[in-house]
C-alpha cells in the first residue's frame, strides 16, 4: 500500500473511505495514509471507533443513517439534543420549507430517538428561528416556515 493518498483518492466515497481505514486500523497502521483518509472523510473516525465495522456494514455505509446513529449513541445528549443535531443535519439555513417536508423531517428525528409523539410543523421552531408564512409554489399559496438559523441549545446540568 502506498503511504499517501494520490489526488484521484481525494474523491472517495465514504464506503471506500471507510473500508481503508479499517483496514488500516486493524493492522495497527495509524500513519499518513489514516489520517489523510481522516481529512477526506472525517465521519470515519467516529464511525469507526464508536459504531464499529458491524454496525457501519448494518447501515449499509449510508452517511445519513451512520449520522444519526452516532447522534443518538451519545448518552450526554437529551432527546431534545439529538431532535436538534438530526434536524441540523436536514436542514441548511437559510431556507424556505414547506409545513408537510417539515414534518416529515422532523418525524424522522423523533423515530431515530425513539420518541413516540406525533410530528407537528410547528414543533421546527424548538429548534430554529423561523417564521410561519404562505407562498406561491407552483401556482398554489402553500404554507411555510422560513427557517433563518438554529437556535443554541444550552444543556443545564
Amino acid at each position: 500500500m502506498e503511504n499517501t493518498i494520490d489526488k484521484a483518492s481525494k474523491k472517495l466515497s465514504f464506503k471506500e473511505a471507510y473500508l481503508k481505514y479499517s483496514e488500516l486500523r486493524k493492522g495497527f497502521d495509524f500513519g499518513n495514509q489514516a489520517t489523510e483518509i481522516a481529512k477526506i472523510q472525517p465521519l470515519v473516525v467516529d464511525a469507526y471507533n464508536k459504531l464499529g465495522d458491524d454496525m457501519v456494514r448494518k447501515l449499509r455505509y449510508i452517511k445519513k443513517d451512520i449520522e444519526k446513529t452516532l447522534i443518538n449513541s451519545d448518552d450526554s445528549k437529551s432527546q431534545f439534543e439529538k431532535v436538534g443535531a438530526i434536524l441540523k443535519k436536514s436542514i441548511l439555513c437559510p431556507t424556505v420549507e414547506t409545513c408537510p417536508r417539515l414534518k416529515h423531517l422532523i418525524d424522522e428525528a423523533y423515530r431515530a430517538v425513539g420518541i413516540k409523539k406525533e410530528a407537528k410543523a410547528a414543533d421546527i421552531t424548538k429548534w430554529f428561528e423561523c417564521k410561519k408564512t404562505s407562498e406561491r409554489i407552483e401556482g398554489v399559496t402553500t404554507a411555510v416556515y422560513k427557517i433563518y438559523t438554529p437556535k443554541l441549545m444550552i444543556k443545564y446540568d
